[in-house]
């Protein structure tokens, strides 16, 4: 990544505003958080502003709200009393049905643009009710009230919490602490309206009672209320210049002495009686009158405290709103200003370095371009572009010189004065060596592609071209034999016998044996044929452009000649053999080079199997037996994934008690279309092809599963199972888990299972199976060896 960076160009221009710009960055990065506060804030305030003007329009809902139901009762109590609204407002100068549809009217106005459908619907019931009792009437209204004063105590809640966080909140927070004591205080004084007519009109004592204790509640919550609002009111609020409206009233003090003369008169049990005779109170229905008109002025008056009180949360809202846009212009403003600065130096920097460093490169562009008379002449400046535009000037002068110098000698003018010159320090010496150096570099590089080319397409043992190498290099015989219309031959061999040096002799004799057969396949081939390793003891030989497949016979014949003879390794000869399969390519097959090469390995393989050192020609019988290999791989791993094998269990009888002491696991293939197919029709083929590991784990997983069942059914208690196990199972890494693994999962005993084994897969590779069946028997899992003395096992071996 660094040498990376070195390679990019890029002006110096662009480099001094990046110098200019980085320690800049923490400043602007504050700045812009300043920004992004400042939004913040006054995306608070905003949404303050409208939760503001929705409390103040629901403080003013509840207030309305009890106004309409202080009316609706007053409507309610006259016609109670035998009287008619024409009568009262001839008596009090009141318009009791007036001003009960003005407080509907203005409730109704709220409620649409509060949007308060629910509250609507109730309140409709309320109104359309007939026949109900106005104390029933009275609990519905309370009710709805109360509805009401959870969502406004929710928005107060909720504009508390946001106001107390935001900057400059705190008047806010005040008034709408204000604003909560005047809906207080608003309610009280309509409260104390109701109770102190109703207990001027209560036809029995105990309803009398409990009016005065109504009364008397609701004007001490008003005076507390009122003490709070005088408390948190600021000098020159519309609140404070209301509550002294209120202070200085006459009919709110004529109104708070009724009710005080009231309470005190009502504590006598003559004030009772007297308070119970409605023809007294129609003998002063003047002063019942002054008083009821009072009581609803002053009603009037703490309406507009309230009006007030929200008229101040919606001008701190406002302000705070008006600071935080001015805090964010101020942040915006500070953004700008260091954009300005920052513009400003760069423009400074740029005109003290960046035009000398451009004049310094110009001269560089013009030197390297040929034209060594170019020189710096810049004034001024960093001393460090000075220096270099100096050094320039020194080396342009002596590249001048080396010109006229090789110029002379070109022309063959020994007398030329350049010649009697010197180029200034060590410059001629730094080129000569220079020259040098990279001349032996080049060398070196050369040599090094060529040997890293050389490794990637040989084998580094025998040096021959490797598998890679030898496919590229028969696609390219095709090729050619197709243009040429000649035949191509492909011989595939492979040596017997080799397995055996390395047993008895060691694998540095094996590789002694492959370099000595490589080297005398490429002396036996003919010029222009190809010889490659295509890993292990199998070579190829490619050889264009044969008369037929008798010279291919006959090429082969030499080439297994060649191999037989003995090889001499540490003063003891070992001779090995090879198998060779041919496989031709015509015109008409047009086949590939991976299907010419499966070709001659099929070939060879039917060599290897009739007998060593062996010859065969692959031809359409052996291509048969291609395909049908190719569909019993594909069927067996059909087999596997459809569950089509089946286990039969051979019993093992004890011939001293006739008992059955255990039971062989012998597998068949039900395949479809063919009925049931024996071991031998498919076992030696999964062998070659890996499927017989896939088929071991099937084997054992089915028959430990059958010793669970027979368990779990209480047959064949304690019976062990035989199971055969192949020679590429054994050798494979997972092996013991693949045993052992199924014995956990369905929880049998380990002595309960038999793992046979071949005697040949055991001599493939003796110690390794040696310790995986010691492994085995370490974990309780009893082992057999198959076919014993069949082949040449040794006691010692066993």
């Amino acid at each position: 990544m660094r040498s990376r960076l070195r390679r990019i160009e890029y002006p110096i221009a662009l480099l001094l505003v990046a110098l200019a710009v980085v320690p800049l960055l923490g400043a602007a990065f504050y700045s812009v958080a300043e920004v992004q506060d400042a939004r913040v804030a006054k995306e608070r305030a905003n949404a303050v502003e409208a939760e503001t003007t929705r409390l103040v329009l629901l403080t003013e809902l509840q207030t309305r709200l009890l106004d309409e139901r202080n009316w609706f009762s007053a409507v309610g109590g006259i016609s109670q009393l035998g009287l008619t609204p024409e009568f009262v407002e001839g008596l009090t100068g009141l318009d009791v049905n007036g001003e009960l549809e003005t407080a509907t009217t203005r409730v109704d106005e709220l409620l649409i643009e509060l949007e308060l459908v629910d509250i609507e619907t109730e309140l409709w019931q309320i109104r359309s009710g007939s026949g109900r009792n106005l104390s029933d009437v009275g609990l519905q209204y309370s009710e709805l009230e109360a509805a009401i004063s959870v969502i406004s105590d929710n928005t107060l809640d909720r504009l508390l919490t946001t106001a107390g966080v935001a900057n400059g909140g705190d008047s806010l927070v005040n008034s709408l602490l204000v604003l909560d004591a005047t809906a207080t205080a608003r309610q009280a004084i309509s409260e104390e309206f109701t109770a102190f007519f109703s207990a001027q009109f209560s036809p029995t004592d105990v309803n009398t009672a409990e009016q005065l204790i109504s009364l008397t509640t609701q004007r001490s919550i008003r005076i507390e209320a009122e003490k709070e609002i005088q408390r948190l009111s600021k000098t020159g609020s519309e609140a404070a210049a209301a509550t002294l409206s209120i202070q200085r009233s006459p009919a709110a003090l004529r109104f708070n002495d009724a009710v005080t003369d009231l309470i005190t008169s009502r504590l006598t049990p003559e004030g009772v009686e007297e308070a119970n005779s409605l023809s007294l109170i129609l003998d002063d229905i003047g002063e019942v009158a002054a008083v009821f008109r009072s009581s609803s002025d002053a009603t009037a008056l703490y309406f507009e405290l309230v009006d007030a009180s929200g008229a101040d949360v919606k001008a701190a809202s406002e302000a705070m709103a008006t600071r935080a846009d001015r805090e964010r212009r101020e942040a915006l403003g500070a953004i700008l200003g260091l954009a300005a600065f920052v513009l400003g130096f760069t423009a400074l920097a740029i005109g003290a370095i960046g035009q000398p460093a451009r004049r310094l490169a110009e001269t560089a562009r013009q030197i390297s371009n040929g034209d060594s008379s170019a020189r710096f002449r810049g004034s001024g400046g960093s001393t460090e572009i000075g220096a270099a535009g100096r050094a320039i000037n020194e080396a342009a002068a002596n590249l001048q010189l080396a010109e006229q110098q090789a110029t002379a000698l070109a022309e063959g003018d020994l007398n030329h004065p350049a010649l009697e010159d010197a180029p200034s320090g060590q410059l001629g010496a730094s080129l000569q060596a220079a020259v040098a150096s990279l001349a032996t570099s080049l060398q070196d590089r050369e040599e090094f592609r060529r040997r890293i080319t050389h490794e990637a397409t040989h084998d580094g043992l025998t040096q021959l071209a490797n598998r890679n190498a030898s496919m590229a290099q028969l696609e390219r015989g095709i090729s050619r034999s197709k243009r040429a219309d000649s035949l191509l031959a492909v011989l595939f061999l492979d040596l017997d016998g080799f397995k055996a040096v390395n047993d008895n002799h060691g694998h540095h004799a094996g590789d002694i044996v492959l370099r000595t057969c490589a080297k005398r396949l490429v002396n036996s081939v003919r010029d222009g044929d190809h010889v490659g390793r295509l890993g292990g003891d199998e070579f190829l030989v490619i050889a264009e452009s044969v008369a037929g497949t008798s010279e291919a016979i006959h090429l082969a014949q030499r080439l297994l000649a060649a191999i037989a003879e003995p090889i001499q390794i540490d003063r003891k000869e070992v001779s090995v053999a090879g198998s060779i399969g041919i496989a031709l390519s015509r015109v008409a097959t047009d086949l590939s080079a991976e299907e010419l090469l499966r070709d001659a390995d099929l070939a060879v393989y039917k060599a290897k199997a009739n007998g060593k050192g062996g010859i065969e020609v692959c031809d359409d019988e052996l291509r048969s037996v291609v395909e049908e290999r190719a569909d019993l791989e594909r069927a067996l791993a059909q087999a596997l994934e459809n569950d089509e094998f089946e286990l039969y269990y051979q019993p093992v009888i004890n011939p001293q008690s006739d008992e059955i002491d255990g039971v062989e696991a012998l597998i068949r293939w039900n395949r479809p279309g063919h009925g049931m197919v024996f071991p031998d029709g498919f076992i030696p083929f999964a062998e070659r092809t890996g499927l017989i590991i896939d088929i071991d784990r099937w084997v054992i997983g089915a028959a430990v599963r059958q010793l669970r069942e027979w368990e779990d059914a209480g047959v064949r208690e304690g019976i062990s199972v035989a199971v055969n196990i192949s020679s590429r199972h054994l050798s494979s890494g997972t092996f013991v888990e693949d045993i052992f693994n199924p014995l956990l999962d369905y929880r049998i005993r380990p002595e309960r299972l038999i793992v046979e084994v071949t005697e040949s897969a055991l001599l493939d590779d003796l110690d390794l199976a040696a310790t995986k069946l010691q492994t085995l028997r370490n974990r309780g899992i009893r082992t057999a060896i198959d076919d014993f003395g069949t082949g040449y096992t040794s006691l010692a071996h066993l």
